[in-house]
């Protein structure tokens, strides 16, 4: 299971990708290692499908080209920018 600190590492993975969001990032990786471990948490199953909405969200509304190869996974489940199932 993903834990809080998995879900920020990606916050600050994605804020990488962007020069200009360089502050952010360090806003959320000071978040992240103010008190060490307390992001160990495991998600929820409901909370890990909401970050797949709002990851899958965001793709759709961005317009980024992304190919998914569910490599083992014997469901896929997609998201649209309004959280909505797609498929």
């Amino acid at each position: 299971m993903p834990t809080q600190d998995d879900v920020i590492l990606a916050l600050e993975h994605v804020c990488d990708a962007v020069g200009d969001l360089a502050t952010l990032k360090a806003s959320i990786e000071a978040m992240r290692t103010l008190i060490p471990g307390a992001y160990d948490v495991e998600l929820t199953e409901t909370e890990e499908t909401g970050v797949l909405k709002a990851y899958t969200g965001n793709v759709s509304v961005l317009n980024l080209n992304l190919a998914c190869y569910p490599l083992g996974y014997p469901t896929t489940i997609l998201f649209d920018e309004d959280g909505n199932l797609i498929g």
